[in-house]
């Protein structure tokens, strides 16, 4: 569960805070260099963060302690509670308290009483504490030796703007879009500018899909794309494509979201392999209609409407252990030699890479 991801975005009702509670980070020197860094909460003394109904987020609606949060302080035996509190009547249902010093130690949420009632999860500073304390909730990965990896003839996958792939002396990367360039020059993911260049880069771009990769391309080397698996209504129906379209020792590299890292873990269970194997031999193009039910309350439109409309949601749910699942399936049934995973504790990101 990644409370930076919370805090970054402000995203009340979901996450709801009382005194100075800033984002800051853990180095990898003050953490351990075999953890790295991370990114991090500061609660000033006196602090509070709330989130409502967080006992019935993922973990921790499966009973979960350990989310991978670690918690320091610059002045010894400062501490920090963290409760389950029920709403209606602000009862301490269950609390664990934890006392810091410089070196960061591992923190855990209490163990939640019961799985029916829901619970607001509340992380407290007390008044007493003489410094703020950090709480560092999401380790930092680096993705520049992933794209190291891309070598060779090959695309991306819906890149936008910013693609992560770079042409260089042992690259050539050919960028894949829906739409033309004019649609591409307007295009903007909101946090991130429109390039300026676009002009230019344009020129390595061509119209095209994951299950459109234009035949004239040839045999490729790589089938990259970053965040754009889980939006696909029929993953491993792509997957067989991408085989066909790879060369003898040609790879898929893929960065996906986890659940536990993005705002999946709110709403959403991991995706199971028998789910992704009933839709094997569903259409590529356009996703099965009960594949919105999951979002007719939460968008409040109805599945039809968002048939219509074409909405792109995301219609996987990732964690290490079901990805993996979902790759040995491809190593297993379609012809793939093996794979490889990395990622960070709580982090938003999954690499993968999946060998022809």
């Amino acid at each position: 569960m990644n409370l930076w991801f919370l805090a970054r975005n402000g995203d009340q009702p979901f996450y709801v805070t009382t005194g100075d509670v800033k984002i800051a980070g853990l180095s990898a020197a003050t953490v351990s260099p075999q953890m790295g860094s991370y990114n991090a909460l500061s609660l000033a003394p006196g602090a509070s963060i709330r989130l409502p109904g967080a006992s019935h987020w993922y973990p921790l609606r499966n009973f979960q302690t350990n989310l991978g949060w670690v918690g320091a302080s610059t002045a010894d035996y400062d501490s920090l509670d963290i409760s389950f509190v029920l709403p209606s009547t602000q009862e301490i249902a269950a609390r664990s308290s934890f006392t810091f010093n410089r070196t960061p130690v591992p923190v855990f949420v209490p163990y939640k009483p019961d799985g029916m009632n829901v619970y607001d999860l509340v992380i407290d500073a007390p008044v007493t504490n003489t410094q703020s304390v950090t709480l560092g909730v999401m380790q930092n990965i680096t993705h520049d030796k992933f794209y190291a990896l891309a070598t060779g003839r090959g695309v991306e996958i819906g890149p936008g703007p910013n693609p992560r792939v770079k042409q260089s002396d042992t690259t050539e990367v050919t960028y894949l879009e829906r739409y033309g360039q004019e649609t591409y020059l307007k295009y903007n993911h909101g946090y991130s500018p429109i390039l300026q260049d676009a002009e230019t880069l344009w020129k390595s771009y061509r119209v095209g899909s994951a299950h459109e990769i234009p035949d004239d391309l040839g045999e490729l080397d790589f089938i990259f794309s970053a965040h754009m698996v889980e939006h696909l209504p029929n993953p491993l129906g792509h997957f067989r494509l991408w085989h066909s379209r790879l060369s003898e020792k040609g790879r898929v590299l893929g960065i996906v979201p986890a659940i536990k890292g993005c705002f999946d873990f709110m709403f959403n269970e991991p995706t199971t392999l028998s789910e992704w194997v009933s839709l094997l031999d569903s259409d590529l193009s356009r996703p099965q209609p009960w594949q919105y039910d999951k979002y007719v309350n939460r968008y409040k439109r109805t599945r039809e409407d968002m048939v219509a409309e074409d909405i792109r949601p995301h219609f996987s749910f990732f964690t290490e252990e079901n990805l993996a699942d979902f790759l040995k399936w491809c190593c297993d049934n379609l012809g793939y030699s093996g794979f490889s995973i990395r990622t960070g504790i709580n982090n938003v990101s999954i690499e993968f890479s999946l060998n022809k």
